[in-house]
Formats: structure tokens, sequence, C-alpha cells
């Protein structure tokens, strides 16, 4: 008889050949057949003309589509599709230029292929047969589609100028030209150049000033190694461009990349003393100078919330403060959207996705030996998105009725801490996160469904 692992390792290679029939790469060589010749306004011909953004269309010109290609991205947005594109103003483009090189009027025709390239990559979002994104269009949270390099670009809003809001992209770029329509999508002029961290997640929880405890425990358990990588390389380079249709025969693009990722939930250091009495980080010199006491009150909380796990090395995946931390890491990169997902649940309305109705919620196996579930559930009586989260429901309406377990909160930043990584996603939540009785006796003592999809952490992942 197979092993579980078996059949499931089966499914997951039979699950990753279909979803490639649906799956679509872009062309490496802009078809001049798609090229406007009417008169009107692409986006290339629109920067190209405004006063405002030709050095992004300048930038636009100089990159090209792939390393086989020798069309540029300029071409591309020259052709039928749908297009939302942030781009940066001039003063923004010269202010991103001159931080970075630490000079005064860099000039621009000195950029090298590699910042072009990071610059236009990042502001891009290639909508397909979908139309582009309208700001009427943004919620807070993860735009659905990645940019041309495969990246989340987040969404926030913020009040400024007396109460005016303003929509903020990827935590700082603040949209000051929004919706200019032309024929083949929107272009949302932005006062910053669109910057993502090229950091592993345990890089930016290293970064963050008010996660050293955190930090310190995916340290000292060595899961900080478990959280960096980000392609298949050897998918890279090997990698068949055709893959079999279901009558075996190569007509359908394969995907061209093959992507790890992470989600890890993070208490903060206050978190840790409000709720555990650890000592706040005594920080001299950007040096925290009282770690061993730190790591001793950590050890004695874990030691109770994990009893069977009596292994005195850190490292050990059967030491308590190893469980504690394993029990955070999930193997997949899921954006704020999609730590649960509502479609078509009774009440909801998927044109207004902040307006919710009945709890949803979804099951994630954490990493580690022991593979323990938590439970996520937001809803429109939840305040959030809740980890663990216990309710008795009315059997007509569904509604909640008895909350005896209300949920630890999964915040959407980190403040001023850039929480959008290379290779996945960290939040903070606003309690300690652990796998005690309640949480199989009572949180997952129900009937379990899952949607076949999120048993592999590969699909979620690449999306």
């Amino acid at each position: 008889m197979k092993s579980p692992a078996f059949i499931f390792g089966k499914c997951s290679l039979m699950i990753v050949l279909l979803t490639a029939a649906f799956l679509t790469a872009c062309s490496d060589k802009v078809d001049e057949s798609d090229i406007y010749t009417f008169k009107g306004e692409t986006i290339t011909s629109y920067l190209e003309k405004s006063e405002n953004f030709t050095d992004f269309a300048y930038i636009l010109s100089r990159v090209k589509l792939s390393k086989r290609s020798e069309s540029t991205i300029a071409q591309l947005l020259s052709a039928r599709g749908n297009y939302t594109v942030f781009a940066p103003t001039n003063d923004a483009v010269q202010h991103y230029l001159d931080s970075v090189y630490q000079t005064t009027d860099y000039d621009i025709t000195q950029i090298p292929d590699s910042v072009a390239d990071y610059i236009a990559r990042n502001a891009i979002i290639d909508c397909e047969d979908l139309n582009a994104y309208q700001t009427t269009d943004f919620n807070v949270g993860t735009l659905e589609r990645t940019n041309m390099d495969d990246r989340y670009i987040t969404v926030d809003f913020d009040t400024i100028n007396g109460g005016n809001l303003a929509t903020i992209i990827n935590n700082s770029a603040r949209i000051v030209l929004p919706d200019i329509e032309v024929y083949n999508g929107y272009i949302h002029g932005v006062n910053q150049v669109l910057s993502l961290s090229r950091a592993t997640v345990p890089a930016l929880i290293e970064s963050a000033d008010n996660l050293r405890i955190f930090n310190e425990l995916l340290r000292r358990t060595g899961w900080d190694d478990s959280l960096k990588l980000y392609r298949d390389e050897e998918y890279e380079e090997n990698h068949e461009e055709m893959g079999p249709d279901l009558d075996g025969n190569l007509t359908l693009k394969n995907p061209e990349h093959r992507y790890y990722g992470y989600t890890v939930f993070v208490e903060t250091d206050s978190i840790f003393n409000t709720k555990w009495g650890v000592p706040e980080p005594n920080v001299v010199n950007g040096i925290v100078q009282n770690f061993d006491e730190i790591i001793s009150r950590i050890t004695e909380r874990c030691q109770a919330a994990y009893p069977l796990a009596t292994n005195p090395d850190m490292t050990a995946k059967d030491n308590a403060v190893n469980q504690f931390v394993a029990y955070h890491l999930l193997p997949m990169r899921l954006t704020w959207d999609k730590l649960v997902i509502h479609y078509i649940e009774m009440g909801y309305a998927y044109n207004i996705p902040s307006r919710l109705s009945i709890n949803c919620f979804h099951y994630y196996e954490t990493m580690g030996p022991y593979r323990r579930l938590l439970k996520i559930t937001e809803g429109a009586t939840t305040e959030g998105k809740r980890i663990n989260r216990h309710s008795e429901y009315d059997t007509d309406t569904y509604d909640e009725i008895f909350v005896d377990r209300p949920g630890i909160n999964i915040n959407f930043s980190n403040g001023e801490n850039v929480n959008n990584a290379l290779n996945g996603f960290y939040y903070t939540i606003d309690d300690i996160l652990v796998y005690d009785d309640g949480v199989p006796g009572v949180v997952l003592n129900e009937r379990l469904r899952w949607d076949f999809n999120e048993l592999f952490a590969e699909m979620a992942t690449n999306g």
C-alpha cells in the first residue's frame, strides 16, 4: 500500500502539470501586428509626451523584455493589452537615482541596466484579459496580479493635507496623478519609485526594530536558514518550454519560474513583554545586552506550553522553543487577501470586498515535523483576521452567537517596517501564538474542509 506522502506527492506533480494548461507567459517578442496604428495614446506614447514622465519613458526604452529578446518594455506598452502602470514622476526618478548613487542630478543616461530593469518591472502589472486597475478597484491589501518581476504590490490608505484621502503603494509611494486612461490600460503617477525589498523573510524580520526577540528565536533555533529559498534555479536552467496537454501533445507553455515562499506570524517585542512578562530588549549601540535573560524567560514559557518537548538543544525539533517557533511558520507565500478567501458565502458582495458577511476560515499546516494546523477566520463580527478563533453559530443564519476564543488578530503591516519580502510575507500578531490543548480540542474539533488546491503549498506560492 502506498504511503499518504507518496500519494500526495504524485497528486502534487499531477496538479502542477495540469495547472500548466492554464498558465501563460509573456512573449519575448512584441507582435508588430499588435502595434497601434490609429490616432490615440498608448501608455508609451503618453509617457513620452507628458512632461511629468519622460525619465520613466526613457527607462522603459532601455529595458528588454527578457535575456532572449530584443524587444523593449516600451514596445510592449505600445501594443494592445491591459496594463496598470505606477509611473514615477521625473522628480521621483531623479530623487531615487540621487539617493542610490549619493549624488545630485545623476545623469539618467548613465543608469545601469540592472537599476533600469528594477524600476521598470516593479512598476508594471500585465492584467492580460482583465481590465487594468483603477483607483476605485483598490482596497487595503495586496493586488491580485503580480508585477513584471512576479512580486505583489500592496495598497493602503492614509490621510494628508487636513484629511484628504491618499492611496499609498508599497508602504511609501503616494498616487499623485490617478487614473490616467489610455487605450491599453491605466497610468497612476506616483511620487516615489516603487521599491520592493530584495531581502528574504528572515532578513526583513531582522531589520525590523520591534522584532528583536523573535529574530533571535529564529536564529537560535535555526529556522532562519529554512526560510531563505526563493527560486528553483535548476528549473530556471533546465525546464522544457512546452508541456503536454491532456492528449500528451506538447502544446502548452510551462511556467517560466518555480518559486519558494513563506509566511510568518510574528509577536513584537512589546507583545512578548505584556503577555509573557519577557523583558524588553535593552539595546546599546544597536546590540541587545540582555538576551540571556530574555531567552531564559521565553524557554520557561515554551516548556510550559510544550511539556513533551524536552530536548535542551534549541535546534532540535523536539525542543520546546523550536516547536514554538515552528508553529509560526507556513511553507507558502500568502498575500494579505489570500489569508482568508471570500467569494460565494451568503451575503458577500464580491465587488465590495470590504463588506463582509458570515465567517469564512481556512486551515494551514505549519512547518516542522509535527505538521500542526492553525485556523484563520474572518467575517463581519471578527474585527479582523483571527488565528484559532472559536465560536458557536446560529444554525439558520450562521451568525456568531457565542465566542469563547476570540483568536489572535493579524496585522496587515508593521508600521514603517516593510513586511513584503522577496520570498514571502511576515505579519505581526497581537497575542502569543501557541498550540495549546484548546487548539486540537476546541478550535479544530470540527469537520475540516479544504479546497483541494490548498493542500499544496507550491500552488499557493506560485499563484
